[in-house]
C-alpha cells in the first residue's frame, strides 16, 4: 500500500489530515524547512511507527512541533531566555531544547530529560497543528541518514510505502533543517545543529533584549550509539546513495582524478566559482552543476537537497561538491555537505 496523497490547495484536506493524525496515523507535512514525518508526540505507539518507518535508531531524538509559544508550558519548562527567543523568532526555523514535562514519552527524547520544541513558520503546518490540537513529532520524512525531502515527490519516492499519507504543499521555501539551540540551562546556550537561523541572529536578538547569555562550544556528542541531545548530530547524515566527495580547489589530485577516472561524475559548484568558466575543459564524463548561480547562500540552501536528489538518481557514479566558504547559511550548507560526504582516497 502506498501513502494517500492530499493536495494542500484543497482546504478540506487540512481537516482530513488532522483527523488521521488524531486517529494515530503518521504522514508527511510540508514545513518551511523540509517535509516532516508527523505523528502524535504524546502516543508512544505512534512515535514508534515514526522510528520504524524511517529506520531511525532510538538514540536519535525527535523534534516536537507545536502551534505557538502558548503551548510550550504543556510539554516543557520554559525559562526567560528561551521565552524571549521564541517571542522574537517563532514561528520560525529555530528549535529550542528545554527540560521536558512527564507527558512527553521517553522515546521522543531518547530517554533524555530534555525535549526539542519548534513552532514552524508554514501556514499549512500551522493549520494542521491547530486543527488536530496535538503536538506533532516530525523528523524529516526520509529514510534515516539520507537526503532530506523538499518536495512531496521526494517523500513518495523514498517513504511512500511506509507511511499513511502525504500532504503536498509544493516545494519547501528554505530547504534546510531548523537550527537547534540548547537553552535548557541558561545563561549557557549552545547551537547543536546549524540551520536557517544563524548564531549571529540569535546573538543579536538576545543583545537587543539585554538578556545575559554565554555561548557553550563543547560538542560532547559522537557517532557512538548513545542518546543525542538533538537530531542531526551524527558525523554521517543527509547522505545520497551515490558517493559524495568535498573539495576546496587546493587539493592537486581531484582534477587529475576527473581526467583519468572512467566514471560518470557530477561536479557541484558554489556561486561564481572560476571553475564554472572551465566547464568546457572537463572531460565528457564530468557534468557541471551550480548550487547557486547568483552566489546567494539563501539560494544555495533552497536548492541543496533538491539538486542532491536529482544527482542521486543513478546517472552518476560520484558527486564532487565544492566546499562552501563563509558564515551564516553558507556555513550551514557546508555542514550538510560535510556530513553527507565520504573520505576520498587517491586512486
Amino acid at each position: 500500500m502506498m501513502a494517500d496523497i492530499y493536495q494542500a490547495t484543497d482546504s478540506r484536506n487540512i481537516q482530513r489530515v488532522a483527523e488521521r493524525l488524531k486517529q494515530g496515523d503518521i504522514g508527511a507535512l510540508p514545513t518551511e524547512t523540509v517535509y516532516g514525518l508527523a505523528g502524535n508526540a504524546l502516543d508512544p505507539a505512534v512515535v514508534g511507527k515514526i522510528f520504524k518507518a524511517k529506520g531511525r535508531p532510538s538514540y536519535d531524538p525527535l523534534i516536537v512541533h507545536i502551534s505557538g509559544l502558548d503551548r510550550v508550558e504543556e510539554y516543557a519548562e520554559i525559562n526567560p531566555l528561551a521565552q524571549a527567543l521564541a517571542e522574537q523568532l517563532w514561528p520560525g526555523a529555530l528549535t529550542l531544547i528545554l527540560p521536558k514535562r512527564p507527558n512527553i514519552p521517553g522515546l521522543v527524547t531518547s530517554g533524555l530529560p530534555t525535549v526539542a520544541l519548534r513552532c514552524p513558520n508554514h501556514p499549512i503546518t500551522l493549520a494542521v497543528l491547530n486543527a488536530c490540537g496535538l503536538p506533532l513529532a516530525a523528523p524529516s520524512a526520509n529514510p534515516f541518514s539520507r537526503i532530506s525531502p523538499t518536495t512531496a515527490q521526494h517523500v513518495e519516492d523514498h517513504l511512500g510505502s511506509q507511511i499513511d499519507f502525504i500532504l503536498d504543499g509544493g516545494q519547501t521555501r528554505e530547504g534546510l533543517e531548523s537550527t537547534v539551540l540548547d537553552v535548557s540551562a541558561p545563561p549557557g546556550i549552545q547551537v547543536l545543529r546549524p540551520g536557517s537561523v544563524s548564531q549571529e541572529q540569535i546573538e543579536r536578538t538576545l543583545r537587543k533584549l539585554a538578556i545575559p547569555f554565554a555561548w557553550i562550544t563543547t560538542r560532547g556528542d559522537s557517532d557512538q550509539e548513545t542518546p543525542k541531545r538533538a537530531p542531526g548530530l551524527l558525523d554521517s547524515h543527509y547522505s545520497p546513495t551515490t558517493p559524495l566527495f568535498l573539495f576546496d580547489g587546493s587539493q592537486p589530485d581531484w582534477r587529475r582524478h576527473f581526467d583519468s577516472a572512467k566514471k560518470r561524475i557530477a561536479l557541484l559548484l558554489w556561486g561564481d566559482s572560476p571553475l564554472a568558466d572551465e566547464a568546457d575543459s572537463f572531460p565528457g564524463n564530468v557534468l557541471v552543476f551550480n548550487l547557486n548561480p547568483t552566489g546567494s547562500a539563501t539560494e544555495a540552501a533552497h536548492n541543496l537537497y533538491a539538486l542532491m536528489h536529482e544527482l542521486d538518481g543513478g546517472q552518476f557514479d560520484e558527486i564532487w561538491a565544492m566546499n562552501p566558504q563563509g558564515s551564516g547559511l553558507a556555513q550551514t550548507v557546508a555542514d550538510r555537505l560535510q556530513r553527507a560526504s565520504r573520505e576520498w582516497k587517491v586512486d
